[in-house]
């Protein structure tokens, strides 16, 4: 048991100044609490800057080396448009030397032709042959080159050719250029 003999108004006044030094030590404690923070978060803005410093320097190289390389775009997109044109102009070309394989290809062996021409889609072919089943048979092998249609015989009969009798024919047929599987046609896309 402790008695104190101070008076009433001096204990008081003792208890707040005690308040008065745990206030301003509590206060001087927050300060420097916040100043350290404050440091801190300085130093962690300070290291945040450089590294934003260093990404931008990066940046500036990646973007110096895309702008060594945009031409290879550019080129690109040049030959691009040059493969669109050339596209464009060979969209209804007939390929003439796959055409000509494939009636070389579904020609009879008895059978020889001795003109081709073509006008306005329609081709006109004479030949000759041996017998009237050859005849035939020219017109049914012609019918498997796929882009040709309307196949025709034109006529067919017997003459003497250098003292061997022969039959003589002309045909015709159509070459539609919208089919687009045909083999004779340039592939879309393709430039050959």
């Amino acid at each position: 048991m402790s008695i104190n003999l101070l008076p009433k108004e001096i204990i008081e006044k003792r208890h707040s100044e005690r308040r008065i030094i745990y206030f301003g030590v509590g206060t001087i404690i927050l300060i420097f609490a916040m100043a350290v923070t404050f440091a801190s978060l300085n130093w962690k803005i300070g290291q945040e800057e450089n590294a934003l410093e260093k990404i931008k320097v990066e940046q500036q190289k990646v973007n110096a080396e895309i702008t060594k390389y945009k031409i290879y775009e550019e080129r690109q997109a040049e030959l691009q448009r040059r493969q669109n044109i050339l596209n464009t102009a060979l969209a209804n070309e007939i390929a003439w030397d796959k055409f000509l394989n494939e009636v070389s290809m579904v020609i009879p062996g008895n059978v020889w032709l001795v003109s081709m021409n073509l006008d306005s889609g329609s081709i006109a072919y004479q030949g000759y042959t041996f017998d009237f089943p050859s005849v035939a048979k020219w017109l049914i092998r012609l019918d498997e080159i796929k882009p040709l249609k309307n196949i025709w015989l034109g006529g067919a009969s017997k003459t003497d050719l250098e003292g061997h009798e022969v039959i003589q024919f002309d045909s015709t047929s159509h070459l539609t250029v919208t089919q687009t599987a045909d083999s004779v046609l340039p592939e879309k896309g393709v430039a050959k």
